[in-house]
């Protein structure tokens, strides 16, 4: 009989900060080990990125994160005090999407899913995905409790957060989809936005977040336990909101919208 193997749960909870180090404790040897891995998957692409570059790159978008969310920031410097390593390393794996599509080479693919009502057998919404990424890539299940009383369950892929459930009913599914970017002084990195959306009490709440901040790196979907869904395609400088057909959402890595 096969062993199997059950993800240890990480528990964070208090200020944005406390989160932060709460994880970066015990989650250390996977943010070490994402490291290398960060810059190997860089290096082997055809830009040859050095750390330099790569931590260089990633600073850029700092002052948009500040910005954007300042408990963002104190999260990260939580994550690298208790995991001891640098500041610029953490933020560099929370930007690390945005990093891998900047520089050329292969990437991942997904597929979305939401069901509601008619399309599902009780009724209920379900809400899933395939993850198409690095076999390698350092996983972290983590249990959040935030000052606001919101709870998060995300898993945590190279030290950043991609999937939730959430206290409020919400889930959420990410899909890599290409685009031109624009300027790097528009982007605030998915990470961030995410975190930040899925905290929110309500859909409509998470969606505008994603709305207003989504640049074009990703697709997401969200829905709760009401059968509230939608889903946003978003470019540099537009996006669009994708609602269910028939009770179903479903997508790709390709754009559907024009």
């Amino acid at each position: 009989m096969k062993k199997r193997h059950v993800m240890p749960m990480i528990e964070c909870s208090g200020s944005e900060y406390e989160i932060g180090r709460q994880y970066g404790e015990a989650a250390a040897q996977s943010l070490r080990t994402s490291l290398p891995f960060m810059k190997s998957s860089l290096m082997q692409m055809p830009y040859q990125a050095d750390m330099n570059t790569v931590l260089g790159a990633a600073r850029k978008y700092l002052d948009n994160v500040r910005a954007f969310d300042p408990g963002a920031v104190d999260r990260v410097r939580g994550m690298a005090d208790g995991a001891r390593i640098s500041f610029d390393e953490v933020f560099a794996l929370e930007c690390y999407t945005e990093l891998f599509v900047n520089f050329p080479g292969l990437t991942g693919m997904c597929t979305s899913f939401a069901a509601r009502g008619p399309a599902t057998k009780n009724g209920g919404t379900i809400i899933g995905q395939n993850v198409d990424w690095h076999p390698d890539t350092p996983l972290d299940l983590v249990r959040i409790s935030r000052e606001d009383g919101t709870r998060m369950l995300g898993l945590f892929l190279a030290g950043y957060g991609c999937y939730y459930l959430t206290s409020n009913s919400m889930g959420n599914c990410a899909n890599l989809t290409l685009c031109p970017m624009g300027p790097v002084t528009m982007h605030v990195p998915f990470a961030f936005y995410l975190y930040k959306a899925m905290s929110c009490s309500t859909v409509g709440q998470a969606m505008d977040v994603l709305a207003a901040f989504a640049r074009g790196i990703g697709y997401f979907h969200i829905a709760d336990g009401k059968g509230k869904m939608f889903g946003i395609e978003s470019v540099y400088d537009d996006y669009q909101i994708m609602e269910p057909v028939a009770g179903i959402l479903v997508h790709g890595n390709h754009y559907a919208t024009e």
